[in-house]
């Protein structure tokens, strides 16, 4: 007998088993019926258990590291939050500072006499000096006076010094100088000086990451 008729006989065996009969059948019949059976089992249990729990261990590990990634990069904020909220206080402090500095009002009145004081000191001429509205910022008021004036270059020069000298905080924007036959100049321009606001200063609020 060959091995292919000993396969055979063996299938024919193997067909002929049923669960009447299966005690009665050759051991090695009984054999194979189990491991037939243990595969069957084994794989139904691979689909409907062990496969979606691996699929979900996958998933956790996944939003492991995510959530791991998200931790890190929270951390590192945290750490920088407490040297970025000491600078933000103490520049809070320096524009407290300068604007205590700041007059609550500004003497227009004053201020204008002191222009025409010292461009008169200076050999300059003024034409006209008008106080105009008021421009609110942030943290103070602009408080501009439109200035025109007549002068030789030297005299004009002394007169700008001698303002810079006061005792009134002046700045000055828009200039224009034309020249004129005489060798004088005609000086146009913004005087602005200050006055703080009545808003207060907000300082910086105390409030971390929400997710730490």
């Amino acid at each position: 007998m060959n091995k292919f008729d000993s396969i055979w006989r063996f299938w024919q065996k193997l067909k002929q088993v049923d669960r009447h009969n299966i005690a009665e059948a050759d051991s090695s019949v009984q054999w194979t019926v189990l491991l037939i059976l243990l595969l069957i089992v084994g794989t139904f249990a691979w689909i409907g258990l062990i496969a979606p729990s691996t699929n979900k261990l996958k998933a956790v590990r996944s939003q492991e590291q995510v959530l791991l990634q998200q931790f890190a990069e929270k951390y590192e904020a945290g750490k920088q939050y407490e040297a970025v909220r000491e600078q933000l206080i103490k520049q809070n402090e320096l524009l407290e500072n300068e604007l205590a500095k700041l007059p609550r009002s500004a003497p227009m009145t004053q201020i204008v006499a002191m222009i025409n004081a010292k461009a008169e000191d200076a050999g300059v001429q003024i034409i006209s000096a008008k106080v105009q509205a008021g421009r609110e910022q942030e943290y103070y008021t602009q408080r501009p006076i439109a200035v025109s004036a007549v002068g030789r270059y030297h005299a004009l020069g002394r007169w700008l010094f001698a303002l810079a000298e006061s005792e009134y905080l002046l700045t000055v924007q828009n200039v224009s100088l034309q020249a004129q036959a005489d060798n004088r100049l005609v000086f146009d321009a913004e005087f602005i000086t200050y006055q703080a606001s009545k808003k207060p200063v907000v300082p910086p609020t105390d409030k971390t990451d929400g997710g730490l």
